[in-house]
């Protein structure tokens, strides 16, 4: 067992945490579940759990001089392409979530970043899921992917990768769905004002919630009932292919995997351009 040392923005005091081999840099941040942030039950909308997840990345980067902070004026950005998230369950509205997140260094163009996640404070006996993403530097203009060794010093990167991990295995490359052309699409979604980034496209936490959207479509057509369904997101995988801008038009489809599991897909509208893939893993009220 390895100490990983904390880098604490919050009021309590991690002094320490343990986790399996390797040493590394870590954050930790805790919060509080707004009403705003969940869904219809009181549980936490799991974008909102992402979106607490870029916040805590953006706050360990910081700290390891890696963050906007230190990009910014180089023109360069952090661009998120792939996520995986698995969660036993959702805390509730008022309910707390400390959200722990550690670089793993980079692996080629990709930057390994993962995430362990606690309710009632930072105990083994308190973790509720864990996250694992990949992410790549990129201009600012233009998004040319950018080797992190170009940005990044040696040093820090050599001390990063022999972090330990998240899940044993890696964030997946998603199947094509092979939709025909002439499918209708069970949503359709608009880049909005509010859906558009300082990157300039729609921000990572959008897609978690379209796909969530989508699933919610797909039940309620599948049961041929207008209402709201209660399912409970267990997890989440996404891949991001494409950036979507301000103005686009986004038709979301659905294909059935199993019981307990749906994969989209967003194409842009009139278009065989897929921007999006994703897994959305759930139990409906009367598997609980």
């Amino acid at each position: 067992m390895t100490e990983i040392k904390i880098q604490s923005e919050t009021k309590t005091d991690y002094s320490s945490l343990i986790m399996p081999a390797g040493t590394v840099d870590a954050g930790c941040y805790q919060y509080e579940i707004k009403g705003t942030e969940t869904d219809f039950m009181d549980r936490l909308h799991i974008s909102a759990l992402l979106s607490m997840m870029q916040e805590a990345a953006y706050q360990n980067a910081q700290s390891l001089n890696i963050g906007a902070g230190y990009l910014d004026p180089m023109g360069i950005c952090w661009l998120l392409s792939k996520i995986s998230v698995r969660v036993e369950k959702l805390p509730r509205w008022l309910d707390d979530i400390t959200v722990c997140t550690w670089s793993r260094g980079p692996r080629r163009l990709l930057f390994l970043r993962d995430y362990t996640f606690y309710q009632g404070g930072i105990d083994s006996n308190n973790i509720i899921g864990h996250a694992a993403t990949e992410w790549f530097l990129a201009q600012s203009e233009g998004h040319r992917p950018i080797r992190p060794d170009q940005v990044i010093s040696a040093d820090l990167i050599a001390s990063h990768q022999s972090a330990p991990a998240a899940f044993d295995f890696t964030c997946p490359k998603l199947k094509n769905l092979d939709i025909a052309t002439a499918e209708e699409p069970i949503l359709t979604k608009f880049a909005d004002f509010s859906d558009i980034d300082r990157n300039g496209h729609v921000n990572n936490t959008r897609y978690s919630a379209w796909a969530v959207d989508a699933l919610q479509a797909w039940l309620g057509k599948s049961s041929g009932k207008c209402q709201l369904m209660p399912v409970y997101i267990t997890g989440l995988d996404i891949q991001y292919i494409c950036e979507v801008k301000f103005g686009s038009r986004v038709d979301l489809y659905v294909k059935s995997e199993d019981e307990t599991s749906i994969l989209a897909e967003g194409r842009i509208h009139n278009s065989e351009q897929v921007v999006f893939r994703a897994r959305v893993f759930y139990m409906k009220s009367e598997q609980l």
